[in-house]
């Protein structure tokens, strides 16, 4: 099976990229697999506060490859046949995690300040669960 997520371990933190840029980092169930893999061992990891989820090539994710699912193929499997089960166990391990996710996209069109970073939060351990999408500069997280 291909390397579809690089991961990238710093002190406190760790980044998970996902390495498809050639599909703008699509997704398939090799690849929610491989992300499901890497979130699980790292929130049992005491040496990593939080996780940051990106994207090769300055793209984050264009969300599920819809060609390979149009076509039921999966390049990344080992049977090049799409199953649907990686794509649920990768919503379950972010449902899941204990520590904070943050997406980070860098240098977005849409976005006035060059090389913003947007972090987006899930707690379901809360009350009341809650989605929270907070703006901020590189310099403030990776210090």
């Amino acid at each position: 099976m291909m390397n579809l997520i690089q991961i990238e371990q710093h002190q406190g933190w760790a980044e998970i990229i996902l390495d498809r840029p050639a599909r703008r980092n699509a997704l398939t169930p090799a690849l929610a697999a491989q992300m499901t893999t890497a979130i699980e061992g790292l929130s049992k990891s005491a040496e990593v506060a939080a996780i940051v989820l990106r994207g090769a090539d300055h793209c984050f994710c264009s969300g599920i490859d819809l060609k390979a699912l149009q076509s039921n193929e999966d390049p990344g499997s080992e049977d090049g046949v799409w199953h649907p089960e990686p794509i649920r166990a990768l919503h379950l391990a972010l449902y899941r995690c204990p520590k904070p996710l943050i997406c980070a996209w860098k240098n977005m069109r849409s976005m006035p300040v060059p090389r913003l970073f947007l972090r987006v939060i899930w707690s379901f351990r809360e009350p009341r669960p809650f989605f929270r999408l907070v703006r901020f500069n590189k310099a403030q997280i990776f210090q």
